[in-house]
């Protein structure tokens, strides 16, 4: 039975599903995912222990101890606020009566906000934000892989469907020269024909052998490079294409027009990853610039904290503790907050730069594949009334041979010449088609 036709589509569909390069290149994204959760584990709250051991002399000129045990729960913010709550247990010899012994709380919180460095910018905050842009980055690699694997998949695709239709022209060439072999030698033996006929004939046939030894090998090697590009579900290789399943038409070339153009300079600028990647790299150094900005304001922190104080005296609660004040730090000189600022503020310059660079590359980059798809439109046009005259001639040629006014060389030429003409034609329509698959590539529609 035949095999199901093997499209560019179901080419480049297979390659997309299940290539392993492109699957590898795919796993980024599950590294930008890790880097963010580690970013991210910064903010995750923490349980701290924290034991005492105290050891005096009382009023009484004896030795005691007293042992305390204060479990914590500490939060931090994205905002750059710190929580921390918990309690504080105290054990004394019950002897260990003395003055300033136990002035330690009991139900501890306290928190503290900074209200300029730090306050909803910082180091922990600006990590992360950094990390969740991982995705964006890891998407631009996985499409610049992408493209570049369609790419290479559709040309070797092309290649393949033009190897087997260049090794059909050679077959049919060749059986013609072997049928008039066998027909001339027939002529020969009755003595119809001179014996140096059947010799030019068979010489004919021979040539038109190695012309389609050539032309399998050349089928051979486009096929196994096609199959790189084939992979199965499960990972392993796909069997290799066979020449059958080679489709039996194709779209016929046609230019591409003025508003494709234009709708094509449009989607390249909107889809390339190279933007993307840059945009990426900006949107990083913009993070950058700004935790240096607030890494030269002074430090203002508000400082609250709240619990409960024991006598030791009196072995009984005096109330309620609170605690509030502000911590002032006003840095004397910030040339590394300054030096940050400037190294990001020139690498956003670059980038700006770089991106008009890339957007300018990539236009002339469609507009060049659009002219070459056109240029191999208007050669596949002049290669198809080519081939029609050479047919005309041939079969011209084949009739004067028949009425005895021409020569068996002059046939042999003139199927060589159409069959050369055929081998033109499907050249152009490899270029064609190799052009196209450019142009959907640097438009970003693979």
């Amino acid at each position: 039975s035949r095999p199901t036709p093997l499209t560019l589509d179901a080419v480049l569909a297979r390659v997309d599903r299940a290539s392993p390069k492109l699957m590898g290149t795919r796993l980024a994204r599950g590294l930008a995912e890790a880097k963010r959760l580690e970013k991210s584990g910064a903010f995750d709250p923490s349980l701290n222990f924290k034991t005492e051991r105290l050891e005096f002399i009382n009023d009484l000129g004896k030795f005691k101890t007293k042992d305390s045990l204060q479990p914590t729960v500490d939060v931090l913010s994205r905002q750059g606020a710190k929580l921390s709550g918990g309690f504080k247990a105290t054990r004394s010899d019950p002897a260990a009566i003395g003055r300033g012994v136990d002035e330690e709380g009991r139900g501890l919180v306290s928190v503290r906000v900074p209200l300029l460095r730090g306050a909803g910018v910082n180091e922990k905050s600006a990590a992360e934000r950094q990390a969740r842009l991982g995705y964006p980055a890891a998407d631009a690699e996985i499409g610049l892989t992408r493209i570049e694997l369609l790419s290479k998949a559709g040309a070797a695709y092309w290649d393949w469907a033009t190897a087997i239709r260049a090794a059909r022209v050679a077959r049919d060439l060749g059986q013609l020269a072997d049928d008039r072999a066998a027909q001339i030698q027939e002529r020969s033996t009755s003595g119809d024909l001179p014996p140096i006929d059947s010799v030019e004939a068979r010489q004919e046939a021979q040539r038109r052998r190695g012309a389609l030894i050539k032309a399998e090998r050349e089928i051979a090697k486009a096929t196994f490079k096609l199959g790189l590009f084939l992979w199965q579900d499960d990972g392993g290789p796909a069997p290799l294409p066979a020449e059958a399943a080679m489709p039996a038409s194709f779209p016929k070339p046609h230019p591409v027009q003025k508003p494709d153009r234009l709708a094509l300079e449009s989607a390249a600028l909107a889809r390339r990853p190279e933007l993307t990647r840059l945009l990426t790299d900006r949107a990083m150094a913009s993070i950058d610039a700004e935790l240096a900005v607030n890494d030269r304001r002074p430090a203002v922190d508000l400082v609250f904290n709240t619990g409960k104080d024991s006598n030791p005296d009196a072995f009984d609660e005096v109330g309620k503790r609170l605690k509030a004040g502000v911590l002032i730090e006003v840095p004397l000189a910030r040339r590394a907050a300054t030096g940050r600022l400037r190294a990001a503020r020139i690498k956003m310059q670059k980038i700006d730069l770089d991106r008009t660079s890339e957007s300018q590359r990539i236009l002339t980059e469609v507009r060049d594949a659009a002219s070459a798809v056109d240029a191999a439109f208007e050669r596949h046009s002049v290669a198809s009334e080519e081939l029609a005259l050479a047919r005309e001639m041939e079969q011209g040629e084949r009739f004067r041979l028949e009425m005895g006014d021409s020569t068996l060389f002059l046939v042999n030429q003139r199927e060589r010449a159409r069959a050369e003409s055929e081998l033109r034609l499907l050249e152009a329509f490899n270029e064609y088609h190799q052009a196209l698959v450019t142009l959907r590539a640097v438009s970003g529609d693979l």
